[in-house]
């Protein structure tokens, strides 16, 4: 199950999310509803990727699987990627279909695909397990402003997971994310930076000023 909703959570990345705002989310949600009434197999994916996660509407996993099959029914390639790894529970038949999804986007300029890709490689999910790789890719996402890119970089340089630690790159991590408005960053990079010297943290200010 949690590979299943790794891939819905992947798939609903790449065909666009809910807005954060309360006051544009329900209006959203009814014209997402109205156009998946219509036909429309993109607003159909994202129909039931949102009853999948229970994201404005009630979670449903039976309503979010007739909400894909009907998206996959006119050949949407999204919707028939994630209708086979629904059918197969959580196991794509063909990985290599779902992964190349994912990587043209990435080709194409997506920092969400940029997130995925790492998260693939460093859990070893539709791709071989490859750190480095993971690295490379989440960097790429958190250098282009992706939020959860930054504090996962963050953590893991503080606690040396899968790499070696290194407290000046975790405190940059956690302070690009911290500009961006996460407490808890800012939070564990004041933590982080009790173990430098105020030259490196001056050092680490000037650099992402830049």
């Amino acid at each position: 199950m949690r590979r299943l909703f790794f891939f819905i959570h992947c798939f609903s990345i790449l065909i666009g999310t809910l807005p954060v705002r309360a006051d544009e989310f329900e209006s959203k949600v009814v014209s997402i509803k109205a156009m998946a009434n219509l036909g429309d197999a993109k607003a159909q994916t994202k129909l039931g990727v949102m009853y999948a996660k229970g994201d404005g509407v009630p979670q449903n996993l039976d309503e979010s699987k007739k909400w894909i099959e009907k998206a996959a029914n006119q050949g949407f390639e999204p919707a028939r990627l994630l209708l086979d790894v629904i059918d197969n529970h959580g196991k794509p038949s063909d990985p290599k279909k779902s992964r190349a999804l994912i990587e043209e986007a990435a080709r194409n300029g997506s920092v969400s695909a940029y997130y995925i890709l790492g998260k693939m490689y460093l859990n070893g999910e539709g791709v071989p397990e490859n750190h480095q790789a993971a690295i490379v890719w989440l960097e790429k996402a958190g250098v282009n402003g992706h939020l959860k890119a930054q504090i996962m970089l963050g953590e893991m340089y503080s606690e040396g997971r899968v790499i070696p630690q290194d407290s000046i790159q975790a405190y940059k991590w956690f302070s690009l994310a911290a500009n961006q408005g996460d407490a808890d960053s800012e939070r564990f990079k004041e933590q982080v930076a009790q173990k430098l010297t105020p030259a490196q943290i001056a050092e680490i200010q000037i650099l992402l000023r830049k």
